[in-house]
């Protein structure tokens, strides 16, 4: 998967999600015609998105010469992690605890059974993602 199919996955709209993944593959900040350049998206359409990307507080701009250059903010990155952490940490425990209780039940006929196996491969899913971040810098955009 890509890591802008990483960030659609997580609610973004498709521009801003490839638009946020070529930023963090650069160590520069990239103009309006830069971004274009690496996607296929209309000048127009890459500005309203970086303008969401910054009322997010996903991206920061600084201005070079005439041109406004942009790049992903160094906490995002780290924002997300901890997300995904949380996330397979606190989430996920209470969702296998509540599912184990209805598995005591026996009212469901297997299915608690079958959503505990799909919780625990995205619980492994998630903390093998967390343990080895390199698998979000190899992911092209």
């Amino acid at each position: 998967m890509s890591l802008a199919g990483i960030f659609c996955k997580l609610g973004m709209r498709d521009i801003d999600a490839s638009i946020l993944a070529a930023l963090m593959m650069e160590d520069k900040g990239l103009c309006v015609y830069d971004v274009k350049e690496r996607l296929s998206y209309s000048v127009s359409g890459i500005t309203f998105s970086l303008h969401r990307l910054m009322e997010s507080y996903m991206i920061a701009r600084g201005k070079k010469g005439k041109r406004y250059l942009y790049r992903v903010d160094t906490r995002v990155f780290s924002a997300l992690i901890n997300l995904v952490e949380e996330i397979s940490r606190h989430d996920v425990s209470k969702l296998k605890s509540r599912i184990e209780k209805a598995v005591k039940l026996e009212r469901h006929r297997g299915k608690p059974r079958k959503l505990m196996e799909k919780v625990e491969k995205v619980e492994k899913h998630l903390k093998m993602s967390v343990s080895n971040p390199d698998i979000w810098e190899e992911t092209g955009v």
